[in-house]
């Protein structure tokens, strides 16, 4: 284990399919998935994970992929978790964190989420599922739904997040952000502002957003049970 350099501790199938869809009253994905076995996708809360990562010694771990479920109003342990990953885990280049919210009401503060992350100075790659108030999620009906939380993600969530991180994170190379489009889940992807080489006016943040595989989270699920279904 003190060798291991790559972690996962993700929800497989992804949790937004099953959630998203049960909640908005379609028939669940627990009636069968693409593996044709129901549902199991337990994920831990943030205390859960905490207790989880904090029994294991990882100083070589370089690339981190975990889920959880945030407890509402759990704030300070959501933050702990977040401390440990950077504390914890010294040469840690490539960041993956998918957070789901239970109570749906509920805010998710990014820019505290980004000024923990930044003191992994280390960091050269960083996926962020925030699963915020406004993200209309996936199988969102209304396309301008999307493109109001997209021009969001665009102008305001992305742009503060990686202004954050690249004053700490010397070698980051962008930030990601889960942005649940049409036909597919995506990360689009956020570039630090660098100073030209020889001095002038740093460029601005670079921004990629794109429906090539490299960019697919995951393909929305249009078929459960053996049926049709239309979202």
């Amino acid at each position: 284990m003190p060798m291991l350099s790559r972690l996962a501790l993700c929800d497989y199938p992804r949790e937004y399919h099953e959630d998203l869809v049960t909640r908005r009253g379609r028939p669940s994905i627990v009636e069968g998935n693409r593996m044709n076995k129901p549902w199991f996708s337990s994920i831990p809360t943030n205390i859960g994970l905490l207790s989880i990562l904090g029994r294991m010694e990882l100083p070589l771990l370089t690339s981190l992929e975990i889920a959880y479920v945030v407890v509402p109003s759990w704030d300070k342990s959501e933050h702990a978790l977040l401390a440990h990953v950077v504390d914890a885990f010294p040469r840690l280049q490539h960041l993956e964190i998918r957070r789901y919210r239970t109570n749906w009401r509920e805010l998710t503060r990014y820019t505290p989420i980004a000024k923990i992350l930044s003191r992994a100075r280390s960091l050269r790659t960083v996926r962020l599922g925030l699963d915020c108030y406004n993200d209309p999620g996936a199988y969102c009906c209304w396309s301008s739904r999307r493109d109001r939380w997209l021009e969001k993600l665009r102008t305001k969530v992305g742009p503060e997040i990686i202004k954050i991180m690249q004053a700490r994170c010397p070698a980051l190379e962008h930030v990601a952000i889960l942005y649940h489009g049409s036909p597919s889940s995506i990360w689009i992807e956020f570039h630090p502002s660098r100073s030209p080489v020889g001095g002038g006016e740093p460029r601005p943040p670079g921004f990629v957003m794109s429906y090539d595989e490299q960019y697919i989270d995951s393909e929305m699920i249009t078929r459960m049970g053996g049926r049709d279904v239309v979202f």
